[in-house]
């Protein structure tokens, strides 16, 4: 078996400004090779500090936590930059520049230089399918082309990891998916990537995802066996009002292994007899019960019964978690 491109091991982080106030917790995971690692979290979980730190951008000071490469990142993170590309969340292309032009610079800047260079561009561009627009100015791509540009420019130096913070920002389906393409071909040729994003039916295309919920790990793993271990169906319901509601969480903790969230006026429910219990929610509150659906359930399903509960400040009631394993 390949040895780990990034271990991480019993990692705790906080600020300087803040040493009190941890921004992770006790991190244990590792990154494998040639795979894509989705890390998703909501707002404030710790994903941007997490993208900062592996990337080297953000010193540590807590020795043999964190290797990439074998290489101790908090004591040698000059020797890590060169085989890390980075992607981050804002643009950064000169937009007056061509395709071309952007990465030439992006290669001086790295050194690269001498008859390889002019190779080495075209070979990027290759890799991302914008050979045929290298001549062609980076503010006439569009968004798509653009985040391939990005990626291009990574791949200058060839390293073999890229972290790539929300990549898919403000793409639209098309585009989005062009970039996957451009990701599993990445990875066939020996490339890891670690993919930063919010966006839940991306984070279902990766190879195993890192579900960060307050600075710590709350779920890893494969996204699909995930999936499968959470429920057969989710049920969700809306009711006229959150009294109603409230009715209704007490009826489904009747049913064997039920796992029910409500927010406000309405119920999500993970159950193994969704059809039965919508049909006794119509039959116990007729007047009341507005809508039902049901469906196979998905990671946004499990980001939400995950992480919501735990968000600060419900107020109203709006909010309680229920499990039930009769």
């Amino acid at each position: 078996m390949n040895k780990p491109i990034i271990e991480v091991s019993q990692f705790s982080f906080s600020y300087p400004t803040s040493p009190s106030n941890p921004v992770l917790q006790n991190l244990t995971f590792s990154i494998e090779p040639s795979k894509i690692t989705a890390i998703i979290g909501p707002n404030g979980s710790g994903k941007s500090t997490l993208f900062k730190i592996l990337s080297t951008i953000q010193p540590i000071t807590h020795t043999r936590k964190v290797f990439a490469f074998g290489l101790d990142i908090a004591t040698s993170p000059n020797q890590i930059r060169p085989k890390i590309g980075v992607l981050f969340q804002n643009p950064s292309l000169d937009p007056y520049l061509t395709a071309y032009e952007n990465l030439l610079c992006a290669a001086l800047l790295a050194g690269i230089s001498g008859k390889h260079i002019k190779s080495q561009i075209n070979l990027s561009l290759a890799s991302v399918g914008l050979l045929q627009d290298a001549k062609t100015l980076a503010s006439r791509l569009s968004g798509g082309q653009q985040r391939k540009l990005e990626i291009a420019r990574c791949l200058l130096t060839s390293p073999p990891l890229l972290i790539l913070d929300e990549p898919s920002s403000g793409l639209d389906p098309n585009a989005r998916a062009d970039l996957w393409q451009v990701y599993r071909s990445l990875t066939e040729n020996g490339t890891t990537i670690i993919l930063i994003t919010h966006l839940m039916d991306e984070a279902e295309k990766a190879d195993s995802i890192i579900l960060l919920n307050h600075g710590q790990i709350a779920a890893a793993g494969n996204p699909l066996n995930l999936i499968q271990k959470f429920g057969p169906f989710i049920l969700t319901a809306s009711f006229s009002d959150p009294t109603t509601a409230e009715k209704a969480v007490i009826h489904l903790k009747n049913f064997p292994n039920s796992t029910i969230l409500m927010r406000s006026t309405s119920i999500i429910a993970s159950l193994s007899t969704p059809h039965i219990v919508a049909s006794s929610l119509h039959d116990i509150f007729p007047n009341s019960l507005l809508s039902t659906s049901i469906h196979k359930p998905t990671l946004n399903d499990v980001f939400t019964f995950i992480t919501y509960p735990t968000q600060q400040s419900p107020t109203n009631n709006q909010l309680s978690s229920h499990h039930n394993e009769n």
